[in-house]
């Protein structure tokens, strides 16, 4: 290598510069355009013990809004793994009989409003399975399309699917007879698309080998890069407004190719919904934005409170809080005991989420919300530093049919606590003020 001197210090500057913003660029972890945080990243093999596919490859996924699963699947495998978004745990194992092409289940989307998850069979067709009959749907005849192994997405705004092949340079628009609508050939970067997710008017496509995300017009048009996280292969993705909700963000899950590792990656909250939904409802617009026929539905309100507390489903776990909406005012308590002396006790409400769940009717009295998400920090057995996420349900009297939902983590990522149900005994009360 042949040495040059230079004496011009301001070249020297810029120089210096220039390696201190390569140094960023090859730094590990996400890279961030515009939003694309990283907001969980987990193996399931380790958490969930979920076993690895046999075939070497797995490159379903699909999100479960009913049960907040992440729902996976191998190459080779009619068995379709189930694991807790929240929690990381394991949700069991389903097989699943009828299908027409093998047993061999690649990309993954779910339907929301079938209650369905569309799945690519054999690579070359997309049937719907229903996961709790654990069958594919016969109502719903075979779809054959150009290749589905990476990339399949359920668009709810026109009841259609996207497809793509394994590290395709073309995307595929069908409807639900077959016919093909449309494709384009997507400009994002030097690997081919492989994952799909639907958000509104958006796409987001993965080329998994290149390990980036982009994000595109339905039309293939506008293409602006959303994240990367290298070395994983990203391929099929799926959204997600549920999980990170108490925290007012979505994600887009993605999956790995030859591992069960599994990202989600920040999205603006109202963009990209769970089983097609596309946009969610925007707050205050008087428009039914997601189109379910119910205006500023599930939207936040400013004030207002939840009481109650007491033992959750047939568990040792009982729970006792007053805790307001807005999380300047106060008192904010919760404690949550269970097993032999173990206590947690909250110190900061780090965020909170008061809703109207239009699928219950909390009277008396009507508060204006009957749904309270948030997260905080606190002490576990006299221990700070430990975080926790919770839903609580007011569904009205009696307390029976209230619910707790609450998820306690350790400052290593280890979960305390996971609980999930009923009040057996007990009541939660959604005050106005």
């Amino acid at each position: 290598m042949t040495s040059i001197a230079i004496s011009n210090k301001k070249l020297w500057m810029v120089m210096g510069l220039l390696l201190a913003l390569l140094s960023l660029f090859a730094a590990p972890g996400p890279i961030i355009a515009a939003n694309g945080d990283n907001l969980a990243s987990f193996d399931a093999n380790v958490t969930a013990g979920v076993p690895p596919c046999a075939s070497g490859v797995g490159t379903g996924l699909a999100y479960d809004v009913t049960t907040d699963s992440l729902v996976l699947s191998c190459w080779g495998s009619n068995t379709l793994e189930r694991v807790d978004a929240v929690t990381h745990l394991n949700d069991g194992a389903v097989a699943i009989s009828g299908l027409p092409f093998g047993n061999d289940i690649n990309a993954m989307a779910y339907d929301a409003g079938r209650d369905r998850v569309w799945a690519c069979n054999g690579h070359g067709h997309v049937v719907l399975i229903d996961l709790t009959t654990a069958a594919v749907d016969v109502s719903q005849p075979a779809i054959a399309v150009a290749a589905c192994t990476d990339g399949l997405a359920y668009d709810g705004s026109d009841d259609t699917l996207w497809a793509s092949p394994d590290v395709s340079a073309t995307v595929y628009h069908y409807d639900l007879a077959g016919n093909l609508l449309g494709s384009f050939v997507p400009a994002i970067g030097a690997c081919g698309n492989s994952g799909i997710a639907v958000g509104g008017p958006k796409l987001y496509l993965a080329n998994n080998g290149c390990s980036e995300i982009y994000e595109v017009n339905k039309d293939g048009s506008g293409s602006v890069l959303f994240a990367s996280f290298a070395p994983f292969r990203l391929e099929d993705l799926e959204c997600d407004n549920e999980t990170f909700a108490g925290v007012g963000k979505g994600a887009i899950w993605s999956q790995d190719a030859y591992d069960r590792i599994l990202n989600a990656w920040e999205i603006p909250a109202d963009q990209c919904a769970a089983g097609g939904g596309g946009e969610v409802e925007i707050c205050g617009d008087g428009i039914d934005n997601d189109g379910d026929g119910l205006v500023d539905e599930d939207c936040p309100v400013e004030t207002g409170r939840m009481t109650g507390g007491g033992s959750i489903a047939d568990t040792n776990v009982r729970h006792g809080f007053e805790l307001h909406c807005n999380i300047a005012e106060s008192p904010n308590n919760l404690q949550v005991s269970w097993g032999k002396n173990n206590k947690f006790h909250l110190e900061s409400l780090d965020s909170a989420s008061c809703t109207d769940d239009p699928s219950i009717a909390p009277e008396p009295p009507t508060a204006g919300f009957d749904k309270y998400e948030g997260s905080g920090s606190g002490r576990y057995n006299g221990v700070s530093g430990y975080t926790v996420m919770w839903t609580f349900w007011d569904a009205g009297e009696p307390g029976v049919n209230d619910i707790a939902k609450i998820t306690i983590t350790a400052p290593d990522s280890t979960v305390v606590l996971a609980v999930s149900g009923n009040l057996e005994n007990g009541n939660h009360q959604a005050h106005d003020s």
